[in-house]
């Protein structure tokens, strides 16, 4: 190689002598430069690429792949595929917390009216009751007196019922009782007084009797049983026809120097029938 390139012609003397022959190979071998390196030539028919392979020139059909060229431009986006089949239905999701109450929606139409119910019965009588917290005044006497906290206020017109309970003692066991009432003019009454005359059971241990009128005095035993808490008890129904006060009245059966005593706890009800 000389020059940089084959060329095909040989030396003008046409003789292959020693020098001639050189002069052949250094116009016909081809060397690498640098290496040195003599390169063979295979064979390499018409319209084939030449291609070294190691240290020898052949033909190839394919030439060298060349260098990647820039990337082109997108494409349009193609159609959508068809749609898949649903999948199958997920686990149920926990529970979420619960919203805020909405507002109260506005009040519906009232309903017709119910038909009357049945009448009811009577009610119940009014009530009121008294009671002693210390013991009455003691009375030695046959002239009644009147048991400061044992009394009611009357309406004319009205029907009552009522009852005293009276525990009583006396000093003496030789003192009896005598018991009464004071009240109203009235259109009726039925009224008793009844107490024990004896502490031992039996026919003849209770004295009864009927109250006549306002202020009348019965007597209920000659001698107490025993000399405290003994049992007396007034009770009936009044029906007045004036405004009025119904109040115990209390004495001795027969004058005695210790006298009878109406005990603290002494209690009455009254109550108006209409």
């Amino acid at each position: 190689m000389a020059g940089g390139g084959i060329k095909h012609e040989t030396l003008d003397d046409g003789t292959f002598s020693t020098t001639g022959a050189s002069a052949w190979d250094d116009f016909h071998n081809i060397v690498e430069n640098g290496s040195g390196q003599t390169l063979g030539v295979g064979t390499i028919t018409d319209g084939q690429y030449v291609i070294r392979s190691g240290n020898n020139f052949s033909g190839t059909s394919v030439g060298p792949t060349g260098p990647t060229g820039p990337s082109g431009a997108n494409g349009t986006t193609g159609p959508s595929g068809p749609s898949g089949p649903t999948g199958p239905t997920g686990a149920a999701g926990a529970a979420g917390t619960t919203g805020p109450s909405g507002p109260s929606g506005p009040s519906g139409p009232s309903g017709p009216t119910g038909p009357t119910g049945a009448a009811g019965g009577g009610g119940t009588p009014s009530g009121r009751a008294v009671f002693a917290v210390t013991e009455m005044a003691t009375n030695p006497g046959t002239t009644a007196l009147t048991a400061p906290s044992l009394l009611f206020t009357l309406t004319s017109g009205v029907p009552y019922g009522f009852k005293f309970s009276l525990p009583w003692k006396v000093t003496s066991t030789t003192c009896g009782l005598r018991l009464g009432l004071l009240f109203p003019a009235t259109t009726s009454f039925a009224i008793s007084a009844r107490a024990f005359t004896t502490q031992t059971a039996g026919t003849g241990a209770e004295q009864q009797g009927q109250v006549m009128g306002s202020g009348t005095m019965i007597s209920m035993t000659a001698s107490a049983p025993t000399a405290q808490n003994n049992f007396a008890e007034i009770e009936g129904s009044i029906y007045t026809s004036a405004n009025g006060t119904l109040q115990v009245l209390y004495a001795a059966n027969a004058a005695c120097a210790s006298g009878v005593v109406l005990q603290a706890g002494a209690c009455g009800s009254i109550w108006a029938m209409a």
